[in-house]
């Protein structure tokens, strides 16, 4: 892995410890209510009751996702049943016309950067230790269904836990691989939340028999090509970007999903409002689909298939 990644996410665990014992709010500590707005209490909560924390960031009078996702489905008597069961409510508002505490709004600043937050909303499920194993946001969706997918994601935090709790008992690769089980159920999106479970991967396997470093660097590869044919299309240098991607998997041999993986990138050469581009396009996810047919990156292509398809119909 990456030391620059390494050490950007080792230092996770230790700055929200930093977080809780900073920020304090006054008149917030105490019992639960339905919504806190104090990280520490959520924290304190959550570790009292086994309860993981449901963190909300929001924009609470001026987003309308926002705004139709507390009408749909958290202001629901279904939702707030399955809540008080199952989560500690933590609201983190950005709000453009109401007033806040300074302290609140410190602490909600520290946080969306410290979790990287781009969007509202944007919904973050974690444990006592203030690490996210799921991520979520608005959906245009009912309550059960969206309590259906909550649901999901506490299945497959059970699943994780399961899995490293079995790792504890394990050595070597089949430790490590024990672990790449249990990371594969997170979301990549917040994998780099998970430092110290790396290492212990890494440190497990230092022979690479489990292939998780050699996926590591390829997609760090993957990521600087995918900036290289950026700047090439920026340019309209569309031969140049093309070779770029077919030297990359010539170069790195790739096969597999690993070369589906790097098609993946041709999508930033090819304009949808070109029909000729898009019958090129669509025979190269022929190809991508023919490399590995049961791939998730199959499944992509086929995505990106029915999608040509419809642009297809409206030139």
């Amino acid at each position: 892995m990456n030391k620059e990644m390494m050490v950007k996410i080792m230092k996770v665990s230790i700055i929200i410890a930093l977080i809780a014992a900073l920020f304090f709010i006054p008149g917030a500590q105490g019992e639960s209510k339905q919504w806190e707005t104090d990280f520490r209490n959520a924290l304190k909560l959550s570790k009292e009751s086994g309860k993981p924390i449901f963190m909300e960031f929001t924009g609470s009078d001026w987003c309308g996702p926002c705004i139709a996702l507390h009408k749909t489905v958290f202001s629901t008597d279904a939702f707030k049943k399955f809540a008080d069961e199952n989560f500690v409510l933590l609201e983190l508002d950005f709000p453009k016309g109401k007033k806040q505490a300074q302290e609140l709004q410190q602490q909600n600043q520290y946080l969306q950067q410290m979790y990287q937050v781009q969007g509202y909303p944007t919904i973050l499920l974690m444990g006592d230790d203030g690490v996210p194993f799921a991520k979520t946001g608005f959906k245009d969706v009912d309550a059960p269904t969206y309590i259906s997918d909550l649901k999901e994601f506490l299945t497959k935090k059970k699943s994780f836990d399961s899995l490293v709790a079995k790792a504890s008992e394990q050595k070597g690769v089949e430790k490590a691989q024990t672990l790449l089980d249990a990371l594969k159920t997170i979301d990549e999106e917040i994998r780099p939340f998970y430092g110290k479970l790396v290492k212990e991967i890494t440190e497990s396997d230092p022979e690479d028999k489990t292939g998780y470093q050699r996926e590591q660097e390829l997609n760090a590869k993957i990521n600087k090509l995918y900036g290289t044919v950026i700047g090439f299309v920026n340019e309209r240098k569309l031969v140049e970007a093309k070779k770029s991607i077919h030297d990359f998997i010539s170069t790195e041999k790739l096969i597999g999903q690993e070369k589906q993986k790097a098609m993946l990138v041709f999508i930033e050469c090819y304009s949808v409002r070109d029909a000729e581009q898009l019958v090129e396009l669509d025979s190269l996810m022929d190809q991508m689909i023919k490399e590995e047919p049961s791939s998730k990156y199959a499944d992509i292509a086929k995505n990106i298939k029915g999608q040509i398809k419809e642009y297809k119909s409206n030139l």
